[in-house]
């Protein structure tokens, strides 16, 4: 009887983890999903990992993708059992649709010398525009050529833009500020004139809007004139 009583008591204790030979990284969550979130707007996360082997853990580096940082804020050497931290920031600035950031853990770990985490979600335009780049032309030196590029709100707030201009002194836009109700769709007329010696003129449509998240919106534009005969 009191054998069976130890015996039940020792099945009550909690088994340790067992740890693996050499070192061994183990990742809590790799892929975190953050949904959906306005352009312009950053997301942060915390990726959580353990050594679970018996040998120290070493992190040689941490990499990310473009539009994504990552930072490793735990200690470089994992003893066995011990648990660390990388932190990884997403700018959803210029980017759209469904996203995917990828950040690079490279370790000692034989079995997983490279790791990789996985931030995934949908960034939503709330002033969205109907072309991401303009390219005017070609048209001869001296000869004018317009186009138009719409602009819809697509948030549910009242949004001040306003006024444009752009970058280059070939290309104009005459557009004041004004307000955009939600759904609304605003035209932006450019117009470029061709002058003489170039061939291309690059520069960008800037639009200032009144949005925490995305303070200014902004368009590659280019000019292409052909050459005189």
């Amino acid at each position: 009887m009191i054998r069976l009583f130890f015996l039940s008591l020792l099945l009550l204790v909690p088994a340790a983890p067992v740890l693996a030979d050499g070192p061994r990284i183990e990742v809590t969550q790799p892929d975190f999903q953050f949904g959906s979130v306005f352009q312009g707007e950053k997301v942060e996360h915390v990726f959580e990992f353990r050594n679970a082997g018996d040998d120290p853990l070493l992190i040689d580096r941490v990499k990310s993708s473009c539009g994504c940082t990552a930072v490793l804020v735990s200690s470089k050497e994992l003893a066995p059992g011990a648990t660390g931290e990388v932190r990884a920031t997403f700018d959803s600035t210029r980017f759209h649709g469904n996203v995917v950031k990828t950040i690079y853990v490279y370790t000692n770990d034989p079995n997983h010398k490279l790791v990789q985490l996985h931030l995934r979600g949908n960034v939503k335009e709330e002033l969205q525009l109907s072309a991401r780049s303009v390219t005017l032309g070609p048209v001869a030196a001296g000869q004018s050529v317009s186009t138009r590029v719409k602009l819809t709100n697509k948030g549910d707030q009242v949004a001040a833009i306003g006024p444009a201009r752009t970058t280059a002194k070939e290309i104009k836009v005459d557009f004041p500020r004004r307000l955009l109700q939600p759904g609304e769709t605003a035209d932006i007329e450019l117009t470029a004139t061709a002058g003489s010696g170039k061939t291309v003129v690059s520069g960008y449509l800037l639009i200032p809007t009144d949005s925490p998240r995305l303070p200014e919106l902004r368009i590659p534009l280019q000019l292409r004139i052909t050459k005189s005969e």
